[in-house]
């Protein structure tokens, strides 16, 4: 017997969304590309759009399949199309917010254009209340009775702490995914080039994967390690933009990235903001660590789940 409820209208416009965010995604990709073209072929006509990497043609591509998906998923009603619909929310608020950050804090010289940083700061500031909106939407009692789904996340975990573990994998992978496209890798303040910021990247990613890994299989090893990368992701952000010589960092970045029009207001405002981020997940981790204890009776449920 089904004891799940039949499929809502808010199910249905969430799944409608997911599949106009894939097109949009995917259509961006082709422009990405165009533009990523464009650019290798006339460098010099083209100095803005230099910031366009190859590295955003397949993570727009990536994520125009994850919503896409998604979208079938929460059609059929699946459970893990639920929480894959909630993960793709919470990242669309965080890029939300780092948006709204980059708008607040880039320069203006004239009124007409304060004026269009004011429009553009509204309209991301409204799509990040919209996003917030959706999140508890989706976390909803009656959401989770069309799907069957517990309280909590799979495997067990509270929701914040799975999607804390979640966003420490996908960190990895972007920072690997960068790191491929431009070599640059910045630790505790220190600028890495070259392959020596491949090879740390390639060292970041196996680090946040193994902590992401452990902290989804509920291991109190990854409660302890997802605090140390929390903890890391905020001295690292922080100390980027505190410490003195930012002036000279951030012109290293414009070197290796070759992106001269980059303004030091925007990345502090980023950096602070992810800085704030991993402090954030710190405090979620410390509040939750009775998640990861794993007693008798959890192994026992787990075992006859499997079978």
């Amino acid at each position: 017997m089904n004891a799940r409820q039949t499929r809502s209208a808010g199910i249905t416009v969430t799944a409608v969304v997911c599949l106009i965010g894939a097109g949009l995604f995917l259509l961006t990709s082709f422009l990405a590309e165009f533009i990523v073209l464009m650019h290798r072929l006339r460098p010099q006509s083209t100095p803005r759009l230099a910031w366009v990497r190859w590295m955003n043609v397949p993570v727009l591509r990536a994520l125009a399949a994850w919503g896409a998906i998604t979208a079938v998923g929460l059609l059929r009603r699946r459970g893990w199309a639920l929480w894959s619909a909630v993960l793709f929310c919470a990242s669309f608020v965080g890029g939300t917010g780092l948006l709204v950050a980059a708008a607040l804090a880039f320069p203006v010289r004239t009124s007409s254009t304060q004026e269009g940083k004011v429009v553009l700061a509204s309209f991301l500031l409204i799509l990040a209340v919209a996003g917030v909106s959706w999140f508890c939407y989706l976390q909803g009692d009656s959401v989770r009775a069309q799907f069957g789904a517990p309280r909590v996340a799979p495997g067990g975990l509270p929701v914040s702490a799975w999607l804390i573990a979640w966003f420490i994998i996908i960190d990895g992978v972007m920072r690997l995914a960068e790191a491929v496209d431009v070599p640059f890798v910045a630790i505790f303040a220190i600028p890495f080039g070259g392959w020596a910021a491949r090879g740390l990247a390639i060292g970041f990613v196996a680090f946040d994967a193994s902590v992401g890994i452990l902290m989804l299989r509920r291991q109190p090893a990854g409660w302890a390690w997802g605090i140390a990368r929390c903890a890391l992701g905020t001295a690292n952000s922080a100390l980027f933009v505190l410490l003195p010589g930012f002036a000279d960092r951030l012109q290293t970045i414009r070197t290796i990235m070759k992106t001269p029009s980059t303004h030091p207001e925007a990345v502090r405002m980023i950096d602070l903001l992810e800085a704030a981020a991993w402090l954030v997940a710190m405090c979620f981790l410390l509040a939750r660590r009775s998640g990861f204890a794993r007693t008798e009776r959890l192994e026992q449920i787990a075992s006859e789940q499997e079978l």
